[in-house]
């Protein structure tokens, strides 16, 4: 069982198609919360605004015992669903498999398409209140690499990028210099495996060590049981 503090549910049916996919985002939450499916046997379109406040129970299946907090460390539906209210990566990406801004703004690439210089979001902060910065992105993907902590994604980086890549330009610029031209890039580190860790949080074993930029922060974790979240009041988006 789950729980979302911070939402409050007016259409079922809506919640049931968004459930139905390959991971529950913050923005497709705050659809079916706000009611904007249709009403239910009228054919209109429902003119609800969002309200903050509620709670979302939800039932999700694909648990298993040995699930982890860190989002580098995800491989079931429901690993998917809680990373993904709790971290953000510098990228996502669409149902076109397009790379979309996040925690970056934009990105330039290189002519030998051999490096990449991510312009990071202004003002956003972690759960915890401290700020985001480029420290924290380049941490996340040097402990990424590090074998010891068993991330699926360094297998696919290794090949085209060795931690003296990561390069600091300053507080809102990261450059990443690849061993080799690698033009998916901004879509593999997109999503919930390259989702942003706070410098210094791994290994990211309790609930107060899981610190993101997303809209929910942990209240309880149980693998295979049970997780609880609460919404991040440092949260960056204001529509959400």
């Amino acid at each position: 069982m789950a729980s979302l503090e911070g939402l409050t549910v007016q259409s079922r049916r809506t919640f049931l198609k968004v459930a139905g996919g390959a991971a529950v985002t913050a923005a497709s939450l705050s659809a079916f919360a706000c009611g904007d499916d249709e009403d239910e046997g009228s054919g209109q379109q429902s003119k609800l605004e969002p309200k903050r406040g509620g709670v979302l129970l939800m039932t999700v299946g694909h648990a298993v015992s040995n699930e982890k907090l860190d989002p580098a460390l995800q491989a079931a539906q429901n690993d998917w669903i809680y990373s993904s209210q709790v971290f953000e990566g510098l990228t996502n990406y669409d149902t076109d498999f397009n790379p979309v801004p996040v925690l970056a703004t934009k990105w330039e690439v290189s002519d030998d398409v051999k490096s990449y210089t991510f312009h990071l979001r202004e003002g956003v902060k972690f759960s915890d209140g401290s700020p985001f910065t480029a420290k924290d992105a380049a941490y996340t993907f040097k402990t990424v690499l590090d074998p010891e902590l068993g991330s699926q994604l360094a297998g696919t980086l290794a090949p085209f990028l060795d931690p003296t890549g990561l390069h600091v330009v300053d507080d809102l610029t990261l450059r990443i210099d690849l061993k080799s031209p690698f033009a998916e890039l901004p879509v593999l580190i997109g999503g919930v495996p390259g989702g942003i860790v706070k410098e210094g949080s791994r290994p990211i074993t309790s609930v107060d060590k899981a610190i993101g930029t997303g809209a929910f922060k942990f209240k309880s974790f149980k693998p295979g049981q049970s997780w609880e979240m609460t919404r991040n009041e440092f949260y960056w988006d204001s529509k959400l």
